[in-house]
């Protein structure tokens, strides 16, 4: 497969972030090129795609035009940013420190640090306060669990301060500020999505501590190619329901309002997470059902699936579901980040700047003492 290096590199973040030795690394790289034969991404390039430009035209519908003007005009600049993380920050001209930086935002293993997702509820958000209790656990977030929902917050928060910025500012200075929110609103469109996807919230990523090894990239990837022209709108019809976050979310949090949860950008990422983790068991029921044929028996032997054009008709309702709440949550959260600035009119963005290969963005509340 011709992007099988990028799978490699995504499990060797997971399982080989401390390593120093790139002897090391290339032993694990060639270990695992024999253990899969199927490239991962996270949704793939089209699943990223579809779930930022359906939060772009959700936002249309639901918001004003004196914020929506500059995600209409750069929909598909958005679109092409949101696969930045898989794809440009995992080039061979990206240094080796920032792919490995890079890995662990992608994901965050629920099961690995609470018994019950609903326990989240009780425990403190922040990602410094949350390390502290991962350590009492004996675990490293950027190691064993994995930071995106800090990683999306982060992310947030340079939205917030660039429309900030943006509206105190005329001319030039009011058109640069305008393109560094959205720079940094389509990469974490990235993150949102990743969340919105099962796989990215357990432990089992790839079905292989349910003997369901191999379906991480068959149902987010090849499945999702495989579905027709129409998954565009029949998501957005789905994202775009009344009351439609509301009715997910509200079903994840049973104790909390939605109202509750709603303006607090880390309780939303979380409410994603914790509804994406309790749909991972639907997930493997769909491939035991559907697609899985022969499950793998030994190291060298990959399992059997039906090819995925045989199955589109079974995971269609699903991965419309995922697709939709992970555009839903972003647009959710790009209305927060400009009404957290203040709401500034951006109806006279007009700009010709479009940010193909932008730079890797540090981690930051990796230095976090907060």
């Amino acid at each position: 497969m011709k992007h099988l290096w990028i799978f490699q590199l995504d499990v060797i973040f997971r399982w080989d972030y401390e390593l120093r030795s790139m002897k090391v690394g290339i032993l694990v790289v060639c270990t695992f090129i024999v253990m899969f034969g199927d490239a991962c991404f996270a949704w793939g390039e089209r699943g990223h795609n579809i779930v930022t430009r359906v939060a772009v035209r959700s936002l249309a519908m639901t918001e004003s035009y004196h914020m929506t003007l500059p995600f209409e005009k750069k929909e598909f600049m958005l679109a092409h940013l949101s696969n930045v993380p898989d794809i440009v920050w995992r080039g061979d001209d990206v240094s080796r420190r920032d792919r490995l930086l890079n890995g662990p935002t992608h994901y965050f293993n629920l099961d690995s640090v609470v018994d019950h997702p609903k326990q989240l509820i009780i425990l403190p958000l922040t990602y410094s306060k949350f390390a502290s209790f991962a350590k009492d656990r004996n675990l490293k977030l950027a190691t064993d669990v994995g930071t995106a929902p800090w990683r999306v917050e982060q992310l947030y928060k340079e939205i917030t301060r660039a429309l900030v910025s943006a509206g105190d500012s005329e001319g030039e200075a009011f058109i640069n500020h305008v393109n560094q929110a959205l720079l940094y609103a389509g990469i974490m469109s990235h993150f949102v999505a990743d969340l919105a996807n099962p796989h990215h919230t357990t432990q089992n990523h790839d079905g292989h501590l349910s003997g369901n090894d191999g379906l991480h990239a068959y149902f987010e990837t090849h499945v999702v190619n495989e579905l027709d022209l129409t998954l565009l709108d029949a998501v957005f019809q789905r994202a775009s329901k009344a009351d439609y976050l509301e009715d997910q979310l509200s079903m994840t949090f049973a104790d909390l309002k939605y109202e509750q949860i709603r303006h607090d950008p880390l309780q939303l990422i979380f409410a994603l997470i914790i509804n994406s983790y309790q749909n991972v068991s639907r997930l493997h029921e769909l491939d035991n059902k559907y697609s899985l044929l022969k499950r793998r028996n030994s190291r060298d032997q990959s399992p059997k699936r039906k090819p995925a054009r045989e199955v589109v008709d079974d995971y269609q309702e699903f991965v419309i579901d995922r697709l939709a709440l992970g555009a839903a949550v972003l647009s959710e959260l790009w209305v927060l980040a400009w009404q957290k600035a203040g709401g500034p009119d951006l109806s006279r963005y007009h700009s010709f700047v479009y940010p193909v290969r932008p730079d890797f963005i540090y981690p930051d509340y990796l230095n976090s003492n907060s």
